[in-house]
């Protein structure tokens, strides 16, 4: 079926504003809530999405069947199901997103700076969603983690680059005030990487390694689309157990499964939102190595932050049929662990892509409400 066609045939689509919540006198983030399901006994997934996918500024509601569009669209049909899973989805909108506010010049002026510097931006940034976290609890009054450990708490979940963002926001509770610290104590309960590339963790790439957008052989216009278009693909690599990069494919996608964003509303401006990165995440994948690394080691295997968070429980998950940087990066993390100390869960799920949250949101929660248990 061809693009004008899909186009065509859409029903007439009416919006509404997402909600915004100031997270300091600087910042706010724009967001999508599923709201409380019908129980008081709840658990809540805090969402920090990845390059370009974000949360729009606005909810297509559709008059006849719905059907999805950007994102907190592409977190959308989780959070259409959130209630029935007896989990709360809130999904934030990230700074330089549509609805929250910009990374200010002076912030962006840190990563032409020091080391030093660059890390401050990075924690800043953690700070910010952290805040969120700690806002939202507060004001929506989420029930905190029961004394037996088997309700209520949060997590805070990074998808893609989001993982950076979400490990910083753990890093920063270890400077937070006191009673931020305490009220935290109560609630969080995991941190959960969903399919995180290894420049998130501050992780070297592989020598082994392709991309659209890195291929100049691509005209340079074709690179971004193509590039967004392959993230999305079905790869059908080789035995993953043998954990050897010669067996992953790199550059051909599935022939068995489409891209996850040809099924996703095809008015590409309303899904995607590739400003950010020309900007502040381009300079955060290109200057935040080291910072990266640092707080990815601190927060998985440090004991200050265990020590801080004693509920806290890591998870990453990795997504059989997405791109080699997940199934590298995902190696990598069970090298750290397996050298540092294990206590990171880690679990591969078959038949599954970077976008397992629009593909298959029923195995998403599924899998993500393992690493609330």
């Amino acid at each position: 079926m061809c693009m004008a066609h899909c186009i065509s045939s859409l029903p007439p689509i009416r919006e509404m504003a997402l909600p915004v919540l100031n997270v300091n006198a600087e910042t706010h983030f724009a967001y999508l809530d599923s709201g409380a399901p019908n129980t008081h006994a709840y658990k809540t997934i805090f969402v920090v999405h990845g390059i370009a996918f974000n949360a729009s500024t606005s909810i297509p509601v559709f008059t006849a069947l719905s059907i999805l569009t950007s994102f907190t669209e592409v977190f959308q049909k989780v959070v259409e199901l959130a209630p029935a899973s007896s989990v709360r989805i809130v999904a934030m909108n990230r700074s330089d997103y549509p609805g929250s506010s910009t990374v200010s010049e002076k912030e962006l002026s840190l990563l032409s700076g020091s080391e030093d510097d660059c890390a401050l931006y990075l924690s800043n940034r953690g700070a910010d969603v952290l805040a969120f976290v700690d806002r939202f609890i507060q004001e929506y009054r989420l029930p905190a983690i029961s004394e037996d450990g088997q309700t209520g708490g949060v997590a805070i979940l990074g998808w893609s680059l989001g993982s950076s963002f979400a490990i910083a926001a753990l890093a920063s509770a270890l400077k937070a005030d006191s009673a931020v610290q305490s009220r935290l104590a109560k609630y969080i309960r995991a941190l959960i990487l969903e399919d995180p590339a290894s420049v998130a963790l501050g992780i070297p790439m592989p020598e082994l390694n392709w991309a659209p957008g890195l291929d100049e052989s691509i005209p340079p216009q074709e690179r971004l689309p193509f590039n967004i278009a392959w993230l999305s693909s079905y790869f059908d690599h080789g035995d993953l157990s043998k954990r050897d990069p010669k067996t992953l494919t790199y550059a051909s996608p599935s022939i068995a499964r489409v891209p996850s964003i040809y099924s996703m509303y095809p008015q590409y401006s309303e899904i995607v939102d590739v400003a950010p990165l020309m900007g502040s995440d381009g300079l955060h994948m290109a200057k935040l190595g080291g910072p990266s690394r640092h707080v990815y080691e601190q927060v998985f295997f440090g004991k200050d932050i265990r020590a801080l968070l004693p509920r806290l429980k890591v998870w990453v998950m990795g997504r059989e049929q997405s791109g080699w940087f997940g199934i590298t990066t995902f190696w990598q993390v069970q090298d750290d662990n397996a050298k540092y100390g294990g206590n990171v869960n880690l679990e591969m799920f078959p038949k599954t892509n970077h976008f397992v949250h629009w593909d298959d949101p029923e195995m998403a929660i599924a899998s993500w409400k393992k690493a609330l248990a």
